[in-house]
């Protein structure tokens, strides 16, 4: 009889990390210290570089079997280490996974680091940690390998917490603006790129901060720490903002009061702001964030000579994400939810970790894609299906002949047997040897101990003298009758080497096929393969 067609080969889950243009925090150029005291009360100091554009052109790959699970053993054991939870991060405590964990030591697309606050002159470790989960399964409906329940999840560590207030009492209440990091243009590594802090509301005391505590973050799109009178700030799709005035109207840096015209990329006016330092116009498609109004180049009531006109510090952002505890990120990204998890009582009011969760995705077929948030797309889970490798037919057929192991031996016994075939040159090794390398051998399954086989032999020819070889593996046992237990042989296919083993029962002869080679007629069946051989008393049937 003839065999079915095995694919050496595993089916495989990509990993696809897609760099959008990402930013990447500059070196500094002086020390980190400890947090102390603002180092300007109002400004950019000139020692923090300003974060530019880098992106990354790579990808981090992983593979499983057919029938087999993405998760957080990285060889596949076909045990699923997620049973039991319902999302990746959903476990008693909020740090363990059963996911497949890609952390930097595993790609260069995962940051680990230092990111600072650049008026504290503070420095942060963060790191980040992607999580996956799926099934390769065969699906009967289309014919299709696919990556069933894919789950996806991603956190950002912070050593040490990073404070909603950097001043010695860390509390979310009666802390001077100059003390908040939301107002410190301090940027945190999110999903790859960088994401200034612009708000850290509600947070408290606890690890498991409250429902009402909010993390608002944005990506900049342009920064100009010196913007004049006259002087304009880009945005995307080729609009802007144009300073048209700086005005002081009391002894407070907040009463500062800059106005602006908001344009489009065909000079259109289209409208116009007033804003004070620390704040925000978010209309008409464009985010305009005035972070300080610089003094010293404005006239104070107390000053002499002419009026100065003041500098702003401004930015522009192409998105904002304001994410609160246990909620959905917003509307463009509904099934990703929120947690944050604060410093506790050690640290104060603080942000130790940003972990997000993809609650609900649909089965993955070849080719299809769950980004890790669906707006901004900043990095791609990709399921490539199965790998496209050279195949191996091996059949297995039966019949009954004697074997002659020298050019003198008189064995004249038939011994029947199972005769295994691969369609490679050179596919099976015996005792590990490649110099005995063949392409077929005969398995004695026959009870007939007579001559020089016994139950349980392996046969292969002499490709020099044409003569039988026996072949008994160095850890086959034999039992009280002289049978061979648990013979082998080894399978050297197009990519990789393993071990077909042949065990004997009381009645029957199990050949059990390694589980890497997959039964392409029936590809949900997967696992050792069992051919019960009988031995009839005139032939052996499969």
């Amino acid at each position: 009889m003839s065999g079915p067609s095995f694919i050496s080969e595993k089916s495989n889950v990509f990993l696809v990390f897609l760099f959008l243009p990402a930013l990447f925090l500059g070196a500094l150029s002086l020390p980190v210290s400890a947090i102390g005291t603002p180092s300007a009360a109002f400004g950019s100091p000139d020692w923090l570089p300003v974060p530019t554009s880098s992106p990354v052109s790579s990808a981090y790959s992983m593979k499983t079997y057919i029938e087999g699970f993405l998760d957080v053993n990285a060889t596949d054991d076909r045990v699923n280490d997620l049973a039991g939870s319902t999302t990746l991060l959903g476990s008693a405590s909020p740090f363990a996974s059963g996911g497949r964990k890609i952390s930097a030591s595993d790609s260069p697309l995962v940051f680990k680091g230092l990111i600072a606050d650049p008026i504290m002159r503070s420095g942060y470790l963060e790191e980040e940690r992607y999580y996956l989960y799926a099934k390769s399964q065969y699906d009967s409906s289309n014919s299709l390998v696919k990556a069933k329940n894919p789950q996806m999840a991603y956190e950002a560590t912070f050593t040490n917490p990073i404070p909603v207030c950097s001043k010695n009492s860390p509390l979310n209440v009666s802390c001077p603006d100059a003390y908040r990091t939301s107002t410190h243009r301090m940027a945190i590594k999110l999903l790859g790129a960088d994401w200034l802090i612009l708000g850290m509301d509600n947070f408290d005391s606890t690890s498991a901060l409250n429902g009402q505590a909010v993390l608002t973050l944005g990506k900049e799109y342009s920064y100009n720490a010196r913007l004049q009178i006259g002087g304009v700030i880009k945005g995307p799709n080729g609009a802007y903002a144009k300073l048209f005035s700086v005005s002081y109207g009391g002894n407070r840096s907040s009463d500062f009061k800059v106005s602006f015209g908001i344009y489009d990329s065909t000079n259109r006016l289209v409208d116009s702001t007033t804003l004070g330092p620390n704040s925000e116009y978010n209309q008409n498609g464009f985010i305009l964030r005035v972070n300080q109004v610089l003094p010293g180049m404005v006239r104070l009531p107390s000053f002499a000579g002419p009026l100065k006109f003041g500098y702003v510090q401004a930015s522009v952002l192409s998105d904002k994400l304001s994410l609160q505890q246990s909620s959905s990120v917003n509307s463009d990204n509904s099934n990703w939810r929120v947690n944050l998890v604060g410093g506790g009582p050690a640290f104060g009011a603080s942000l130790a970790r940003v972990q997000l969760v993809l609650s609900v995705a649909s089965d993955l077929m070849p080719g299809d894609s769950l980004p890790f948030l669906f707006k901004p797309t900043l990095l791609k889970f990709t399921y490539n299906g199965l790998e496209s490798v050279p195949t191996d037919t091996l059949s297995f057929s039966t019949g009954v002949q004697s074997f002659q192991t020298s050019a003198t031996d008189t064995q004249t016994v038939d011994q029947h047997y199972v005769l295994v075939q691969s369609s490679l040159p050179v596919a099976f090794w015996f005792g590990n040897q490649t110099t005995q390398a063949t392409n077929s051998f005969y398995y004695i399954v026959g009870n007939n101990s007579a001559g020089k086989a016994t139950r349980g032999t392996v046969f292969y020819r002499d490709s020099t003298t044409g003569n039988f070889v026996k072949y008994v593996d160095s850890s086959a046992t034999v039992d009280s009758f002289g049978q061979i237990q648990d013979n082998y042989v080894i399978y050297a296919g197009p990519s990789k080497s393993v071990r077909m083993q042949f065990h004997l029962t009381s009645n029957a002869n199990l050949i059990m096929v390694p589980e890497f080679l997959t039964d392409v007629e029936n590809p949900q069946k997967m696992g050792a393969f069992l051919f019960d051989v009988r031995d009839s008393g005139s032939n052996p049937q499969i």
